[in-house]
């Protein structure tokens, strides 16, 4: 290559020698006698033929120069012929809008190198080859950007994507590696701004620019379609407006919970609506806390949850139950809790789905939690006892300080053996002294109660023990009436389906009113077969001391003698603080049953609420037959403390329906009536809603949905649902809420461990309990102290874990609405409440010192 003349180039010092290069300074091929060397008439550097066949326009030539690609971009600008080229690629492009940054540059594919152009929308990035005919690369979505990577010692970069689909990597060479890089975080930042999105920078410090981009964040609904829409568009599927107005709705109604079942197009015969999109939105939020899948047939569902909470780190609570579909791959679950350090979840609720093939994987998990778990509630799993063995032993006995955390306990539905009862029991006597445990359910799981009898008494802020549908024997009874009297803090007592006797019915109520802490008991002894002479054992020794708050005798085969026994013992009561009684399921519907005795039950009922205005609640489903129910209708007209009222499924018909109508519209007390399953045709409803609509009491009235639905598929379409008295009725319920102070007996659920919004710390283990450790729990605590410091109060492994470790500042979290019934856990200890911090403006994780071919996913 010939040197330049002086007026070609003023600055010779750039004037490569062709002596001095060997290889190409674009492509880096060698040099030989078949690839010549060219000069760059811009920069000088030496070029082989096919990297300097651009002109550029030279001072003082009247011809254009050879130049290399660098030189040909830094003196052309994008014509207007190029612009409307650009314009109508971008127009094939599914969702992409408007252009926001055009670059000349290098692409380089599988060692190919193409001169074109780099085409970046806001959501939307390809390749276009240079005469701007076609793409040369797949269309990238930017909500897929991983990361971007300057090699050192280089003109490359790399944009990685697959932070939603798989890797993919866009190779280019420019020199505006900056302008790119800036152009990419800005708009990154514009589509995921308040979310806690990230992406990883191996660039050079100097290669990183202020952001110029002065974007406001968006509410959180608005945040929430903006990345809805763009996981559509990397789909390409069609969005749904349904989906898009339920999540608006909840935001609007400050509610942080997302049932998936109540989302429109959920439901088993839809087969429009992808869950993909949706789904991974929640592992994008910070505002929502709860995520509850009931009843979801959509395969698809399982498998997008569990990649969900991989990325997830807002949600504390998760509920699925009555899952058939994919429970093969629940084990994920387990495995996104165990590979996600910095989830939140301190409730898990799972009830009537298999978790035989994923139980190992959740057990695995819990033992590395590293924060407190609140509730454990794996009812009707189908776990066998070998499985609880491992749960209990391999699970919860290696990870304390979560397992202290623990305020229910639910494993209800499953089978246990004498070694699942007995690691059991040793589980809560370890835990027992030092634990907030609230709730232990253990409904029809065949626990060994003389296993765990010894460690109730050890949990002092037990207020609900359920041992439901587990034959309970005399000595088992003798070992509850013992531990009765060493829980004061009891409120709840569920011992429906044991076959407990007369005998032992005396037995459990001496030891229920010799204690002098219980005052308010909710008392479940339904399916338990009761005779006039069990309600008398059951109610004689609490004469002396009173203290059944509900009283549950649903399905004891109560028939006209043990009702009548059971009104007198209550009326005989002189203290009585009965608040609701429940007889559903009683055998007091027989056609055998006379006039006169069916009369003598209805006043007797009714006396019992006369001279106990105590009780607020009277439940009669099932067993009742419409010769007790019209005259009590009647007799309750003028009963003023009444408010909840429940006599379903009795068969009523019409008759009934009348004189159901005609109380609603005397009684003045009412405040809750439940009435399905009566038989009750259309005419029938009509008297009932039109008395409903007049109410001005009622706070809740069940639409007898069953009853309806009946008669409308027995009319063959001749009848339809009265849709403007139900909307009568709905509208005359509102109005009565808006006007009345809620009863606590409106049908209203108080949930004692509401929705948290922050997760429970890890628990200090007491010393005490430390030193009861075996070597291989001991084991495992310094496992656990390994990955969080506060652990213990001894030192572990030369680790001093009574200090309480500096807290880094975090990214801050989307503020969910105030929310009254919401509250820290106690053991927190946090003062910081209110989650004042606004929400992730920008998040990156830079590393300057990368090298190409390191592994950059670390995180």
């Amino acid at each position: 290559s010939e040197a330049p003349s002086p007026s070609e180039n003023s600055d010779s010092r750039q004037w490569e020698k062709d002596n001095d290069v060997n290889n190409c300074r674009s492509c880096g091929v060698e040099f030989s006698l078949f690839t010549r060397k060219h000069h760059c008439r811009g920069c000088g550097k030496i070029f082989c033929s096919a990297c300097t066949d651009d002109r550029i326009q030279m001072k003082g030539q009247n011809a254009p120069q050879r130049s290399c690609y660098e030189c040909y971009l830094d003196h052309s600008e994008i014509s207007e012929e190029e612009k409307h080229l650009i314009d109508s690629l971008v127009s094939q492009v599914p969702h992409a809008t408007s252009v926001r940054c055009v670059e000349r540059l290098i692409i380089i594919e599988n060692r190919n190198r193409h001169k074109g152009f780099l085409i970046i929308t806001p959501t939307i990035i390809f390749g276009a080859n240079k005469s701007l005919s076609k793409k040369i690369t797949p269309v990238c979505h930017l909500i897929d950007l991983k990361s971007i990577r300057v090699p050192s010692d280089s003109s490359l970069m790399e944009i990685e994507f697959g932070s939603v689909g798989e890797t993919f990597t866009i190779q280019l060479d420019t020199s505006k590696r900056a302008k790119l890089i800036k152009t990419l975080r800005e708009a990154y930042y514009e589509l995921t701004a308040g979310s806690p999105c990230d992406i990883n920078l191996y660039v050079p410090e100097e290669l990183i620019l202020d952001l110029e981009c002065d974007i406001e964040i968006p509410q959180s609904a608005q945040r929430f379609k903006i990345l809805y829409f763009a996981l559509c568009s990397f789909y390409s599927i069609t969005p749904s407006s349904d989906a898009v107005h339920y999540i608006e709705t909840l935001f609007k109604e400050e509610n942080i919970e997302v049932n998936l079942q109540e989302c429109p197009g959920m439901e088993a015969e839809s087969s429009f609506f992808d869950v993909r999109p949706f789904i991974q939105c929640l592992g994008m939020n910070t505002y929502f806390r709860s995520v509850i899948v009931n009843d979801i047939q959509d395969p698809s569902v399982i498998p997008e949850l569990c990649a969900m909470l991989q990325k997830n780190t807002s949600l504390t609570r998760l509920q699925i139950s009555n899952v058939t579909k994919n429970t093969n791959k629940l084990d994920r679950l387990g495995n996104a809790f165990e590979s996600t350090t910095r989830n939140s979840i301190i409730d898990i609720i799972i009830s009537n789905t298999n978790l035989s093939k994923a139980i190992e994987a959740l057990t695995s998990a819990i033992s590395v939690f590293t924060h407190g778990l609140r509730i454990l509630r794996l009812s009707d799993c189908s776990l066998k006892a070998k499985k609880l063995h491992a749960l209990i032993h391999d699970g919860l006995m290696k990870n304390y300080p979560m397992a202290l955390a623990l305020k229910e306990i639910d494993l209800s539905g499953n089978r246990f053996d004498e070694n699942s009862s007995e690691i059991f029991q040793r589980f809560l006597a370890r835990i027992g002294p030092h634990s907030p445990l609230q709730r232990l359910i253990l409904r029809d799981c065949n626990i060994s109660w003389i296993h765990i009898a010894r460690s109730i008494h050890l949990f002092e802020h037990l207020y609900e023990l359920d041992l439901s549908n587990n034959a309970l024997s005399e000595a088992d009874i003798q070992l509850l009436c013992t531990t009765i009297e060493r829980v004061p803090s009891l409120q709840k007592l569920g011992l429906a389906g044991c076959g407990i006797k007369q005998n032992s019915l005396e037995a459990l109520s001496h030891s229920l009113s010799a204690s002098t802490e219980i005052s308010a008991l909710h008392y479940n002894l339904a399916n338990n077969s009761m005779s006039a002479n069990c309600i008398q054992a059951l109610f004689g020794p609490l004469q002396r001391s009173w203290m059944l708050q509900t009283l549950d005798l649903s399905g004891c085969k109560i028939n006209d003698s043990v009702c009548l026994t059971l009104c007198s013992a209550i009326q005989a009561t002189r203290e009585c603080k009965l608040e609701k009684l429940i007889l559903d399921d009683a055998k007091l519907d027989s056609i055998l049953l006379s006039q006169r005795t069916a009369h003598l039950v209805a006043e007797s009922l009714c006396k019992t609420l006369q001279s106990k205005d105590c009780i607020k609640s009277l439940s009669l489903s099932g067993g009742f037959s419409v010769n007790i129910l019209l005259p009590l209708f009647d007799m309750l007209k003028n009963i003023e403390s009444l408010q909840e009222l429940n006599i379903s499924n009795n068969k009523l018909g019409d008759s009934g329906a009348s004189a159901l109508a005609s109380l609603i519209r005397d009684n003045r007390s009412l405040t809750s009536i439940i009435c399905d399953g009566n038989n009750f045709s259309l005419p029938g409803f009509y008297a009932i809603g039109l008395s409903v609509k007049l109410s001005e009491t009622l706070l809740h009235f069940a639409i007898p949905w069953n009853d309806l639905t009946q008669n409308i598929a027995a009319s063959k379409g001749k009848f339809k649902l009265p849709a403007t008295l139900m909307m009568d009725i709905y509208l005359r319920l509102n109005a009565n809420k808006e006007k009345n102070v809620y009863s606590p007996f409106s049908g209203e659920v108080i949930e004692k461990n509401p929705v948290s919004l922050l997760p429970i710390p890890p628990v200090l283990v007491p010393q005490v309990l430390v030193d009861q450790l075996d070597d291989w729990e001991m084991e495992a605590l310094n496992l656990v102290a390994s990955k969080v410091p506060v652990v213990t109060s001894i030192p572990v492994q030369g680790i001093d874990l009574s200090k309480q470790p500096d807290v880094a500042e975090d990214e801050s979290k989307d503020e969910p609405p105030s929310y009254p019934s919401v509250s820290i856990e106690e053991s927190s200890n946090s003062e910081d409440a209110s989650l004042e911090n606004e929400p992730p403006a920008y998040l990156e994780k830079r590393y300057s010192g990368y090298v190409e071919g390191e592994d950059d996913d670390t995180n």
